[in-house]
């Protein structure tokens, strides 16, 4: 049978494992496939857009035609849109260019769901960009702005109220010249949409302390790079007062007025800096002793590292703590860890110099390693070796000479280790793990058990379930098949289905997208 007579869904369900340069190149072979495959181009993912391919992407949309004179109405499946200002060769002008891209989205407002602009302060002046967005626009519902100003502040302010999603990039200009570091006050911009924006992404931005009526839609909430206007304001108070109600936090790179990174900056074995460290987090656990703090805690938190979580000094559970890397003191991490109470951990050690390793029973093992042993509410640990574990000569040995002894003496059931390098599943097991059988039987008593679990599994009471995660969303996880709390000798392996439904409930599911 030829391709073109299949059923026309049965070719879209085709078209779906192809790339986005596949489909195009079959919409050209003949009218039949373009015809039923020609929408999934503007479906599949956002149209990108820059300079030198907004004009041909008009003619292709047959925009500025009469009605009569279209072959086709693609404006339906238009939904996302993004515009890219800066230079290509053989371009046209910022000015034409944000013409025309003014003109595709007049054309397709009441279709579009996600507009994004790249370079806005290159291209729109803020008077051009809030008539950009003045057009009737019922279904969208992200904006994603990079490359603003404070003067920008009216931009959205005719966006209707189903706008659920905001993603504002502060300007970058000023940064490395007159005036370093972020810049942008994002409130005013964000005021019109204070009680319906439910996911907020801010990048490079300065907060403050006296914004008047919080956003008590937000949920989900982004920071990077930013930081507060007045130094004697801690960081988690202002948080706390602007997101009442926010579940997820990921917050990079936090800067004091002077915009120096705020990890970055103390070396918390020089006393003045420990000392900066302790009046962050003295000021923070004050303000919320007496104004209290987020009412059902958070359900997830990713900081860049133990010194950021010790000086925000929280008061509330995190049902879920994210950690790039530790600290170099023992006892911050203890405490950092302590404020939260997590029952999820997920680090990573990046090198060498972030492991800094003391003694402890005669033992080498990372301070945050300790940390986590010391911290009873931790039942699940996830140990993300990213592309840093090569660093290490050994890692069955880190294994056996750190993990495994602190698991010993913690409540930890659950450990996923992330091994998305295969150069790393090289190491532990000779081969990539997605040679293996995907599906095995559970009553199969033969099935060679890697290593690691080998490793872990043993005098481990508490364990439960070892999951090892190599690659996206592909994962295998055994657990332990006989119960009690005795040494773990009898395990299984489970199906993909069971997988994914006991990382979903024990909360142990990527976050990072």
């Amino acid at each position: 049978m030829h391709l073109v007579e299949l059923n026309p869904d049965l070719l879209l369900v085709i078209a779906e494992f192809l790339s986005l340069k596949d489909v195009a190149q079959l919409t050209r072979t003949c009218r039949l496939l373009y015809d039923t495959l020609i929408h999934m181009l503007l479906t599949i993912r956002p149209v990108y857009l820059d300079r030198a391919s907004v004009i041909p992407f008009c003619q292709f949309m047959q925009i500025g035609r009469r009605p009569e004179e279209r072959t086709r109405d693609l404006t339906p499946f238009l939904k996302r849109i993004s515009l890219r200002l800066s230079p290509v060769n053989n371009s046209i002008s910022t000015f034409e260019a944000t013409q025309v891209f003014n003109d595709i989205v007049r054309h397709c407002a009441q279709h579009l769901v996600s507009i994004s602009i790249h370079h806005v302060s290159e291209g729109y002046r803020p008077e051009e960009l809030r008539f950009t967005f003045s057009v009737p626009l019922p279904c969208l519902q992200e904006v994603h702005l990079y490359d603003v100003r404070d003067d920008y502040q009216y931009a959205l302010v005719d966006v209707g109220p189903q706008l659920h999603l905001i993603e504002l990039y502060g300007s970058t200009y000023y940064t490395w010249i007159e005036n370093p570091g972020p810049v942008l006050d994002p409130v005013p911009i964000l005021s019109r949409h204070r009680s319906t924006v439910t996911i907020l992404k801010l990048w490079n931005v300065l907060l403050t302390a006296d914004h008047g009526d919080p956003f008590p839609a937000v949920r989900k909430l982004v920071l990077a790079n930013f930081s507060v206007k007045d130094n004697e304001t801690a960081w988690s108070p202002l948080l706390i007062r602007l997101f009442p109600n926010v579940e997820h936090i990921y917050l990079w790179t936090i800067r004091t007025r002077d915009v120096s990174s705020l990890p970055d900056s103390l070396d918390l074995r020089d006393p003045s800096t420990r000392s900066i460290a302790d009046g962050l987090r003295y000021r923070a656990k004050a303000w919320q002793a007496e104004h209290g703090t987020w009412k059902n805690g958070l359900r997830y938190l990713h900081v860049d590292s133990a010194i950021t979580l010790y000086c925000l000094g929280l008061s509330c559970h995190v049902s879920r703590v994210d950690l790039h890397r530790g600290s170099c003191s023992l006892a911050v991490d203890t405490m950092a860890l302590a404020d939260c109470r997590p029952r999820c951990v997920q680090f990573e050690i990046t090198s060498d110099s972030d492991s800094d390793l003391s003694k402890t029973d005669g033992k080498n093992m990372p301070a945050l390693m300790h940390a986590i042993a010391r911290t009873p509410s931790v039942v699940n640990l996830i140990w993300d070796f990213g592309n840093h574990g090569r660093c290490y000569p050994d890692l069955q040995n880190i294994l056996v000479d750190i993990v495994d002894p602190l698991l010993r003496a913690t409540a930890v059931s659950h450990v996923v280790l992330r091994l998305t390098d295969i150069r790393d599943q090289y190491r532990f097991f000779g081969r990539p793990l997605w040679d293996a059988t995907s599906t095995p039987r559970a009553d199969d008593e033969s099935l060679e058990l890697p290593e690691v679990l080998d490793i872990l599994r043993r005098d481990n009471t508490k364990l439960q379930r070892v999951f090892i995660h190599y690659s996206y969303d592909a994962v295998r996880a055994w657990e332990e098949r006989d119960g009690g709390t005795g040494p773990k000798t009898h395990w299984k392996e489970l199906d993909s289905g069971r997988v994914r439904e006991i990382m979903k409930a024990e909360g142990l599911a990527d976050h990072s997208r």
